[in-house]
């Protein structure tokens, strides 16, 4: 039963990516981490897969990540919240704060500005 739930989470996970593709086409980061692991002392467990989305490019030899459009990614969000449905846990976008640094807030708080990031949180089970 085991090997029968990893399956299946790797499918999702493999789904996940799949949906991504055309964003690493036209020069879009995407991180997919997967994690289990408990937090010692603490007693916290995490039990999640995330997906992050930037805009990646270089200058002079060194990466960096720019701002871009939500709207460049929508539709791609709309199709992995489609697929993902009541699993996700949280889609946050990275904002711009004053020094050109950003901060990650929940989706809802972006007002057509650029962004530096998209980042899909869901349950791993499933």
């Amino acid at each position: 039963m085991i090997k029968t739930f990893e399956s299946f989470n790797d499918d999702t996970v493999q789904t996940v990516k799949d949906i991504c593709l055309e964003l690493e086409d036209e020069g879009y980061s995407v991180n997919h981490v997967t994690t289990k692991e408990e937090a010692g002392l603490l007693m916290l467990s995490f039990n999640f897969n995330s997906v992050t989305i930037r805009k990646r490019g270089t200058e002079g030899g060194v990466i960096r990540f720019y701002t871009f459009d939500y709207s460049d990614v929508s539709e791609v969000v709309d199709r992995l919240k489609e697929y993902l449905g009541s699993k996700i846990q949280s889609i946050r976008v990275r904002k711009i704060i004053s020094n050109g640094d950003g901060v990650w807030v929940d989706l809802d708080r972006l007002k057509n500005e650029k962004i530096k990031g998209v980042s899909i949180t869901y349950d791993k089970d499933i």
